[in-house]
């Protein structure tokens, strides 16, 4: 949009040049002040929410199958001017196999409550590992400015297959740290037998199926 707005109005400008129509002049000075406020602005309020701290909670455990399933994003400072909004990007991979890859690259707008919490929300059609990336940035309503802010954050996190929605299952995984990276182990190591899981060990050996039945991780 502010690439559009931006070409007509200097194309207006030159037809102004041109023909020395009036009209034409008093449009491009109207185009291109809309785009250089917008682009202005954002950049302001992109710099003034770096200061502030927004954060992701990722504590929630992700399970496959689930429409809109909610996490949080808290923020001390969040006010924008107005027509412009504070959203959220998620983009990364979601390993569910070998060599199955899903690439996501999701949007959200954020709107905090009086705590400083907005929702967000995923939906995963398949479990596997999550290599996420997220960043915030502000945009305008039209989309004619977007500015980024903040440092982009990495993050691994397992998003569990359907069934594992046990209540004691999401507060095992949410008290074990699962958004954390694991330790490499070796493929060969303890391949033959299942235990309960250890810190360190690979979440792709976990047994989702014995664990979701015994209430406790197994590998």
């Amino acid at each position: 949009m502010g690439t559009v707005l931006f070409i007509a109005g200097t194309g207006l400008l030159i037809a102004f040049f041109t023909t020395r129509n009036p009209s034409s002049l008093v449009f491009s000075i109207l185009f291109l002040f809309v785009v250089t406020g917008c682009v202005i602005t954002g950049q302001i309020t992109a710099r003034r929410l770096a200061g502030s701290v927004f954060e992701w909670d990722s504590r929630v455990p992700m399970i496959a199958g689930i429409v809109n399933l909610p996490q949080f994003v808290f923020a001390d400072r969040h006010g924008t001017p107005p027509f412009f909004r504070t959203y959220f990007m998620l983009r990364g991979r979601l390993r569910t196999g070998k060599t199955a890859v899903f690439y996501l690259n999701r949007e959200q707008v954020l709107v905090f409550d009086k705590q400083g919490r907005a929702v967000i929300s995923f939906s995963f059609p398949l479990s596997g590992m999550l290599e996420a990336r997220n960043t915030f940035f502000v945009r305008d309503f039209l989309g004619i400015s977007r500015a980024a802010f903040g440092m982009e954050e990495k993050r691994e996190l397992p998003v569990l297959p359907p069934g594992s929605g046990d209540q004691k299952l999401k507060d095992m995984v949410s008290s074990m740290g699962f958004e954390d990276s694991v330790k490499k182990r070796s493929q060969d190591l303890e391949r033959y037998f299942m235990r309960e899981y250890i810190p360190g060990d690979r979440l792709r050996d976990i047994n989702w199926k014995a664990s979701n039945r015994l209430a406790t991780l197994i590998t």
